[in-house]
């Protein structure tokens, strides 16, 4: 399923002096029902068609994901949510499906969403922007992944839910657990931008204005939630003080959270992997 573009035609209008302002709104209402009309369609949700296992409503959009786990036996109780980073690069956003292979078994179900306008190796893209990815943790997305989670945990019925994110992932974790209080009982950030202002400081670039910030958000966190940051002590791009620092913010508020520095990992999932396989199972027992 690929996003699809709206096109507002305009309709052709004569006017006549002597009836102006008849005409005037008569144009505007069909003007204004051309925009509901097209608005409704560009904020569909998934078909009905829609394989369960590929795609979930999420707000307006409809995302992308992966499905591992065993899902029928009706054992299946805990959820993992992975949320994958920016891929600034360019190409497929799709890193976290194998990870969710790795988690899914008899007892957890676990889904790698695609988020907002991003796409995977088949070509799947979720609706939504990602705004050339950058500044792009905005309200409207992540409102999108927690409303795609709250479906996630209502299909199957699970009684204990964790994120794991990466990154960009990270943050929109981060804003979740505090935006959308119980959406999650726990969560693992890795390489965590935890402070937005701060991090593009860093960066000595303009601030990003439209996203949302995992540190804003910190009161709002229910307080038996429990958090993991991780983050390589060789990342030059996300550096473990804004992952430390979150963390006692966290702590400050007494909730069971943990900083872990991985020995020679950079920014990269690779190498943080086993650390963030570790921690999700942690949690899951919880």
């Amino acid at each position: 399923m690929r996003t699809r573009r709206t096109r507002f035609l305009m309709p052709k209008v004569k006017f006549r002096s002597e009836d102006v302002g008849k005409q005037c709104a008569r144009f505007m209402f069909v003007i204004l029902g051309l925009f509901l009309s097209q608005s409704t369609d560009a904020s569909a949700s998934c078909p009905a068609d829609a394989d369960p296992t590929q795609w979930i409503d999420g707000g307006e959009y409809c995302l992308a994901m992966r499905v591992a786990g065993q899902i029928d036996n009706g054992k299946a109780k805990k959820l993992v949510v992975l949320i994958h980073g920016d891929v600034s690069a360019g190409g497929p956003a799709d890193y976290m499906y194998k990870r969710a292979v790795a988690l899914g078994n008899d007892e957890t179900i676990a889904v790698a969403l695609i988020r907002p306008g991003y796409e995977d190796s088949d070509g799947n893209v979720s609706q939504g922007s990602h705004n050339n990815r950058r500044d792009h943790y905005t309200a409207t997305n992540i409102d999108a992944i927690a409303d795609a989670i709250r479906r996630l945990k209502k299909r199957y019925g699970v009684t204990r839910t964790i994120v794991l994110g990466h990154s960009g992932g990270a943050a929109i974790a981060g804003v979740m657990l505090g935006k959308h209080p119980g959406i999650a009982d726990g969560a693992v950030l890795v390489s965590c931008p935890c402070n937005i202002p701060e991090w593009r400081r860093q960066w000595g670039k303009n601030l990003w204005r439209k996203s949302l910030s995992p540190h804003a958000f910190v009161d709002g966190i229910p307080s038996a939630s429990a958090i993991i940051a991780i983050t390589g002590n060789k990342d030059e791009n996300t550096g473990p003080d804004l992952g430390k620092n979150y963390v006692n913010m966290l702590l400050k508020r007494g909730i069971a959270a943990s900083f872990l520095n991985v020995e020679g990992a950079e920014h990269g999932f690779g190498k943080l992997w086993p650390a963030a396989q570790d921690a999700v199972r942690k949690l899951l027992v919880n």
